[in-house]
């Protein structure tokens, strides 16, 4: 039974080599078509059940604590972090971002100090002082600083928006000298990555089935 469809299939492919190709594209068109429709579920509720213990001790720390499941972080790299020209940008930054919807809020070690001084500092020791004292998360060594970006969404168009204007408002913000990169991460960024790079690569095979020499033939079956 098996070798008589394949005998057929084959017999197909050797007369009708275009319809072949032809059938092809129209399942991969198909493919493509239906992967734009999938919508992908970040919440801890598509997999744990409401009366589950975990899940409901998840939900009261969120509620408490003002927390998302979806954070996005940017780790600045500077010559010194606690320096008033890096903790001013990082200020800036983190007050852009505050812009974008669906950001619940964003910590920085600028506003660590903003809060506890009233105003940044223009010695290091001093912002230093306060930063470890209060936050030393923040800042893991004198080089390199955190912003963390707590999101209050799980939709995922809703997150994909967000990751590019978090790297819009990266790129927008000049950043002073002293300061090297600003390089945003997370669970955010990285989906938003990963979406990129998987339409990238369809849009790469498709146009590489458009290039095959015997695909203006088609149009002429």
């Amino acid at each position: 039974m098996k070798e008589r469809i394949l005998k057929s299939f084959a017999s197909v492919s050797i007369k009708r080599p275009f319809l072949v190709i032809l059938a092809f594209l129209i399942v991969i068109c198909a493919a493509i078509y239906s992967a734009q429709n999938i919508r992908y579920e970040f919440a801890h509720s598509t997999y744990f059940s409401k009366d589950d213990p975990f899940y409901q001790q998840y939900t009261l720390y969120q509620k408490d604590f003002e927390v998302s499941t979806e954070n996005a972080f940017i780790f600045i790299k500077a010559d010194n972090v606690f320096s008033k020209e890096c903790l001013e940008y990082m200020y800036k930054l983190s007050s852009s971002l505050r812009e974008i919807n669906y950001v619940s809020s964003v910590v920085s070690p600028a506003d660590i100090v903003k809060r506890v001084k009233g105003d940044i500092s223009e010695s290091a020791s001093e912002n230093r002082e306060i930063i470890l004292k209060y936050a030393p998360n923040l800042v893991p060594k004198s080089t390199l600083g955190l912003i963390i970006v707590h999101v209050s969404t799980e939709d995922s168009k809703k997150i994909d928006m967000i990751a590019q204007e978090i790297e819009r408002k990266i790129k927008f913000i000049p950043k002073p000298p002293g300061v090297h990169s600003a390089q945003p991460t997370g669970t955010v960024i990285l989906w938003h990555q990963i979406k990129g790079a998987i339409n990238e690569k369809c849009q790469a095979n498709f146009g590489s089935l458009n290039n095959y020499n015997g695909f203006s033939s088609i149009l002429y079956i």
